[in-house]
């Protein structure tokens, strides 16, 4: 498998996103890396930027949302525009590498990050020691970790599920013990959010399931090979040896601890732990504040952590501009589900896009690796759209 400059940009991206954003919170690696990849993509006579999209609704947003922050805020701050500026920078570049440069495959993209992500696991397990419960290895904190692991546990489910052969179904053993490595530092990281994603998964896969007939010819192989999927005597032996290594935490984390204390929220009427009372107090401060406040005010009233991206970016960048930034992510779900069963990349792209709009309601992290997966997923899927019209 050979990688262009492009695509190994892109994978620089997303490594830098993830040790920024998930192990040195408070390095620059991912906005020096933006712009160290703008730069080198300015100076390669055959890079197309794709300046304008080929959604005017998605054009307005990246156009309106720096332009916002003249006039849509109580106080004008610089750190406003830079963020908003660098967003729209970044949405562009990646999307232009995706529909430009991309090999319409996002496990190619997928594997050498999956690579990545066993490798910081292992060396947090070398590092600090394995534990069973609240497990954050190099991360910031055990909720950084969980958020990493299950982001990419489900990305390569979803590739490894997808109807078209891949890199992932080549090497199935590597496949199942990653799966499982990611499954399990997701569990024991201890974060409830990842039950409700998997939960909205299943509803997802449940639903497309559903909505495509069973008589239709394509989807009725991809059923059938979901179906007799079978698994090697090897693999399946590997497999049971490293359940056993994890078995005892893994198990008394799963159930005694994460389901155990959800089913005690539940019965306490608040499986938010807390947060119908923070997003009420954020949305009541929203609602007097719909121009937003500088980190200053965010700082003093502890608003940093109102756990609700929706309501975190209403607060720091006003009201107009969080209903336009999430409407863009809103816009690329809607319009990947019209594609689900007509390319390559829609499933994944719909997929992942609707978890990131659930995950948001519960956390606050505006750009996160995810992100990068799915503007490139996006770019690409437009390329693909465009060959097919082509032909």
């Amino acid at each position: 498998m050979n990688y262009s400059k492009n695509d190994l940009l892109t994978i620089g991206l997303i490594i830098a996103n993830i040790i920024q954003f998930g192990i040195f919170e408070s390095a620059n690696i991912f906005e020096i890396f933006i712009l160290f990849a703008l730069i080198l993509c300015l100076f390669q006579k055959s890079y197309k930027f794709s300046i304008f999209l080929n959604d005017q609704l998605i054009n307005g947003s990246l156009f309106l949302l720096p332009l916002l922050t003249f006039f849509n805020t109580y106080d004008f701050g610089t750190i406003r525009l830079i963020n908003t500026l660098a967003f729209s920078v970044f949405f562009i570049l990646t999307y232009s590498l995706g529909k430009n440069y991309s090999t319409l495959s996002i496990s190619n993209l997928l594997f050498p990050i999956s690579i990545f992500a066993l490798a910081i696991n292992f060396i947090g397990i070398i590092k600090y020691g394995f534990t069973s419960y609240r497990f954050g290895g190099l991360f910031i904190n055990p909720n950084q970790s969980g958020r990493f692991c299950y982001f990419m546990f489900i990305s390569v489910l979803i590739t490894f599920f997808s109807p078209e052969y891949n890199i992932f179904k080549k090497f199935k053993f590597y496949t199942y013990f990653f799966l499982l490595n990611m499954f399990t530092f997701s569990i024991i990281s201890n974060s409830r959010i990842i039950v409700i994603l998997l939960l909205v998964t299943l509803i997802f896969y449940s639903i497309t399931f559903l909505i495509k007939k069973r008589s239709d010819s394509e989807f009725k192989e991809f059923y059938l090979k979901l179906k007799n999927l079978k698994i090697n005597k090897n693999i399946l032996i590997a497999f049971i040896i490293i359940l056993i290594f994890f078995a005892f935490g893994l198990f008394d984390n799963l159930f005694q601890k994460l389901i155990g204390n959800s089913f005690l929220m539940l019965k306490n009427d608040d499986y938010t732990n807390g947060r119908f009372v923070l997003w009420s107090l954020g949305i009541e401060f929203l609602l007097n504040n719909i121009a937003g406040v500088n980190d200053n005010v965010i700082s003093t009233y502890g608003l940093g952590s109102i756990h609700s991206n929706y309501i975190y970016f209403g607060i720091r960048y006003g009201l107009l501009s969080s209903i336009i930034y999430h409407l863009i992510f809103i816009r690329i779900f809607i319009f990947s589900t019209k594609y689900i069963f007509k390319t390559k990349n829609a499933f994944f792209l719909s997929c992942l896009t609707i978890q990131m709009l659930i995950y948001w309601i519960f956390e606050t992290a505006s750009v996160i690796f995810p992100i990068i997966f799915i503007i490139y997923s996006y770019g690409s899927l437009i390329k693909e759209i465009n060959q097919k019209k082509s032909t």
